[in-house]
């Protein structure tokens, strides 16, 4: 191949999920209109024998004609209905020549495919609501296999009918699956589209095409331009995969402003951690239920506990990131018993490869005076659990400070 020779690219897969989602749109938007209230809508057939210059009835009958006969929706059923839609579609047309219904149907009744498509083409400059309309300038699209027209008469359908991404969802999604289909995205998306996040959220909890997700997303100030409930998805989307740099930086973004919010969340600084709950794991996990409670307490916020059974029990876990520098770790505590320290075990891993980089009680790290954590791991996971033995009284205390320094 030569050096500036572009590859040729693969739409197939692209263009079968829009020709589908072409065909649902047409098959939907017929069914709806047909079925219509009012009385013209619910007999169309009498109220163009009363009024047959009622454009408005004659339309909604054809399109009553066409849901009927249009049967799988394939484009030989939707043509075959369309022409046996024509005689009212024509009567619409002679009183309303800007119907867009009329002139989709008479559109899709032509034998001449070229006419078919101007007809469409021209009809959806005039009118972008229309939802049988959309539908076919979908379906013209589809068969000239032109992605990018195609997303775009979606995106300009979904703008007035944001209701139908449930529908569209689906077929959205294959196409996000696409190898082409980031880079469509993110054309559509540098508008900012109203039912961009909705979909980014959709997109995200589905998990079928992240990684073309994160491709799109990637290249977005999300803090910016997605709501906070999406944002959260993501987070949690980027740790599931690993994507430890991603995920933090848009958690970054979602507590910029938490401290003037969250009291528990003031006391923290570059190196003393707060104790923020709200978006574990970089904020806390903390034990909860019958064998172990963790209580936040203002205006000086401390994590109290108290265990009652035996074993390794969650006091509080927590991904944290550290510098390039090693740290030295330090842990404040109070207690009444004096067995808390040997009772409770902290844990220092590496969130990449699960190295652990210390383990030992509270006791032997304040006789330490500390510990340091080496600079090779830009995550740790830090873990506190209880080691309350079978004949030991509950373990009660609180953790006042955690501490890399």
């Amino acid at each position: 191949m030569d050096g500036n020779e572009t590859p040729a690219i693969d739409l197939s897969s692209s263009v079968k999920a829009i020709v589908g989602l072409g065909a649902l749109l047409l098959a939907v938007a017929a069914m709806v209109f047909a079925a219509s209230a009012a009385m013209e809508k619910r007999r169309p057939d009498i109220s163009v024998l009363l009024n047959p210059f009622m454009a408005d009835a004659s339309s909604r009958l054809a399109r009553g004609v066409f849901a009927a006969s249009a049967g799988e929706g394939t484009p030989e059923d939707l043509a075959t209905g369309a022409r046996e839609a024509r005689k009212f579609a024509q009567d619409a047309y002679r009183v309303k020549p800007l119907s867009p219904d009329a002139l989709t149907l008479l559109a899709w009744a032509s034998e001449s495919a070229p006419a078919r498509t101007g007809i469409l083409l021209n009809a959806a400059t005039l009118n972008k609501r229309s939802s049988m309309l959309s539908g076919a300038v979908l379906t013209v699209h589809s068969q000239n296999e032109d992605v990018e027209a195609a997303l775009d008469t979606l995106n300009n359908f979904l703008a007035v009918h944001p209701e139908k991404i449930d529908a569209l969802e689906p077929f959205l999604i294959q196409t996000l699956s696409n190898p082409q289909g980031p880079g469509v995205f993110r054309r559509v998306f540098r508008d900012e589209p109203l039912w961009m996040d909705e979909f980014i959220a959709r997109a995200g909890r589905d998990g079928t095409a992240l990684e073309n997700l994160f491709a799109i997303t990637d290249t977005m100030d999300t803090g910016k331009t997605l709501s906070r409930r999406t944002n959260i998805v993501l987070m949690r989307r980027y740790l599931e995969v690993g994507r430890l740099e991603q995920a933090f930086a848009t958690y970054q973004g979602l507590v910029s402003d938490r401290p003037l919010q969250k009291p528990a969340c003031r006391i923290g600084s570059a190196n003393r951690l707060d104790w923020c709950t709200d978006l574990a794991p970089f904020d806390w996990r903390l034990g909860e239920g019958a064998t172990v409670s963790s209580v936040l307490i203002s205006p000086n916020p401390k994590v109290q506990f108290r265990a009652t059974q035996t074993g390794r029990e969650l006091i509080a876990q927590r991904i944290v990131q550290l510098g390039d520098e090693p740290a030295s770790l330090r842990v404040d505590y109070t207690s009444d018993d004096s067995a808390f320290g040997d009772n409770v075990n902290v844990s220092v891993i590496c969130a990449t490869d699960r190295r652990q980089l210390f383990n030992a009680t509270l006791s032997s790290l304040r006789a330490s005076e500390g510990a340091e954590i080496s600079a090779d791991c830009d995550f740790v996971i830090f873990t506190l659990v209880s080691l309350r033995s079978v004949r030991a009284a509950p373990t009660r205390g609180s953790i006042d400070g955690v501490r890399f320094d």
